[in-house]
Formats: C-alpha cells, structure tokens, sequence
C-alpha cells in the first residue's frame, strides 16, 4: 500500500454492463481494506444502480444517466460536482466520457490522485496510467488499477443482497427447493434456446424441485415461450421482470442457478450460490473461477468468436448453444453439490 496516500473521499467510475459492476467487487473490497476510514463511491449506469449498492465496501453509488438527464458536458458536470472533490479516482473503464468525468471531479482536490487506462488520447486524464492487458481475464484485468496503490487482491466475486429483498423472497412458497434458470442475456447470440431451458425446467420438476425463471423484462417473451413447451408449466415460478434488487433477494435463497454469461448468472456467482455458467459464443477463460461455480461448453473449432458476443452468429447457425445438451448442463450442476 502506497504509505504516502490517505484518502478521505474516493470514487471509482465504471459505467460499461452490469456484468462489469459485478467484477469491480474485488477492486471495491481491496480499496475499501486498504482505506478502512475512507467513503467509497460507486459511479455507475442507472440500470447497474442496485448491483453497485450491494458491492462490499461502497458507502454511496451514483447513477450516471450518460445516454438520458446526464448527456452531454452539462451532465459530466453535475456529477463531478456530486463527487465532491475525492483525494483518489479508479476509472477500470476504457471509455473517454469515464476519463473526462475522473478528470473533472478534481476541481476541489487538486492533489487527486487519478487512475485509469493509458490507451490512445485518454492517458492525459489520469495522474496514474496503466496499461490495460486484455490478455487477463475481466477481474484480473481490472485489480492492474490497484498496481500505483501497491495493494493486492483475491478474485472472487462478492456482493450483499439486501436484507428487506431477501425476506421478500423467503416468503415465496417453494423458494427454498428452487433453482434459478437466467432465460436471456444482453446479446442473443448468448441465450440457451427457450426449448434446451424448457426440458431443462422439466427435469427440475422431476427432482422434486421448483424451477425459477429470471431476467429482465423485455424478456417475458422468452419466459412465455419456455412455459408453453414445458410439459410442467405449472410447477415452474416465473419472475422474469423483477428489479435487479429482487432478483438479488430471490437468487440469495435458491439452491443453485443456471444460465448463459450474462449479469445475473455472474450476480448469481457473486452471492456464492452454486452457479453453471453456459457459454457459447465469448470464454470461460476470461473468468476466475470459484469453487462454487463451473462454465459449460461445446468447444467447437469457432468458439469463442466474440469478446462480448456479437450481434449475429458468423455461421448463422449457433450451434455452440443449439448444441448444448441439458443432459451435460445437469450433469455439471449436480457436480457442484447444492446445499441441501
């Protein structure tokens, strides 16, 4: 730890996915340990807002609307200002808007230490550079910031669910027998079909457990269609449209969860429940893996093709997910051994 370095008031901006949120939390835990008396803010997207507030270590999130109210130099501006001056700035963001907002909130702390990614223009804006390896996975790739404050830190992911969510979810009937099955994703070229998820949520039922569909709600859609394949829709819970909050509060009192590499199945890592991660067209590789978590895939000659996924498959058949057989998705969760 950088001995020189005391800082009351520090701010760390990442306003990219929810899934980004999720690996900041051992960048947050690590900063947090090593500045126990320091407040901690979160700067994120309004959407990653309630992940952010469950990060351990963070005293206040700020949602950051840069597509809406905060659009513009006007809006960078109001939040540098609701910063208030922090002694210390950690941008794991490659993004300019992020950079010029880190650079702006130093307008009442002109001894900020500020840092962030050297790549192309944006070097200038950070007192402290550094450069970003893609060849890391997310997590490790983002604690290369803690590198000018000589601290280190762990992978694992970690967040707190709040408590009045999860006595909202305590009172579901069935929730203690359920398994959470993540239907979507951000790209859909990274969602399991609704039919693999339908046999899959059949199963479940067979083993004397609930089944319990989440995600967001412009995909109820999805949630439908897999209700009308199931040969057991009435045995299933469907909560797709839940708040992020919620689903935190459900996911904290589940057996287990399944899905495809989206922010919630890493949420769900993240709360330390047993998680199977399907992946089909981004890698496991990318991730640092807890006991508690296994990744699922085909390994097919294409995989991975994206970095995040892309907009359409390059083959245009998908066969990395359509491939994915439930009878292996089964098999790997029943390898990580649920609580009981």
């Amino acid at each position: 730890m950088n001995p020189a370095l005391q800082p009351s008031k520090i701010a760390i901006i990442q306003t990219a996915f929810i899934g980004d949120v999720v690996f900041a939390s051992p960048l947050c835990r690590a900063i947090k340990r090593a500045y126990p008396e320091s407040s901690l803010t979160f700067v994120c997207t309004p959407r990653a807002l309630d992940v952010a507030r469950a990060l351990p270590g963070v005293d206040r999130a700020i949602a950051f609307d840069k597509r809406g109210q905060h659009r513009g130099f006007g809006g960078l501006r109001r939040i540098a200002i609701d910063l208030n001056g922090p002694d210390l700035v950690v941008v794991p963001h490659l993004s300019p808007r992020s950079a010029l907002l880190a650079f702006l909130s130093r307008h009442s702390s002109p001894k900020q230490m500020r840092i962030g990614w050297s790549s192309g223009l944006l070097r200038p804006f950070f007192t402290h550079p550094v450069i970003k390896d893609r060849t890391l996975s997310f997590v490790r790739r983002t604690l290369k910031c803690l590198e000018p404050l000589g601290i280190e830190s762990e992978t694992s992911l970690s967040l707190i669910a709040p408590s009045v969510e999860i006595e909202k979810a305590r009172a579901i009937p069935n929730i203690d027998r359920g398994i959470g099955l993540i239907i979507g994703s951000e790209r859909v070229t990274k969602r399991w079909p609704a039919a693999s998820f339908a046999q899959l949520a059949d199963a479940i039922v067979e083993r004397g457990q609930t089944p319990v569909f989440l995600g967001a709600p412009n995909e109820k859609t999805i949630a439908e269609e897999i209700l009308a394949t199931m040969q057991q829709p009435n045995s299933a819970l469907n909560l797709v449209g839940n708040t992020i909050a919620e689903s935190m509060g459900v996911i904290h009192c589940l057996r287990g969860v399944i899905g495809g590499d989206s922010g919630l199945v890493h949420i769900s890592r993240a709360l330390h429940r047993p998680t199977v991660v399907l992946f089909g067209p981004t890698s496991p590789i990318m991730h640092d893996w807890e006991t508690h978590a296994r990744p699922v895939s085909l390994s097919f000659d294409c995989q991975p093709c994206h970095r995040h996924g892309p907009q359409k498959c390059p083959r245009g058949d998908l066969r990395c997910l359509r491939q994915l057989d439930v009878h292996l998705v089964i098999k790997a969760f029943e390898a990580l051994k649920p609580p009981v």
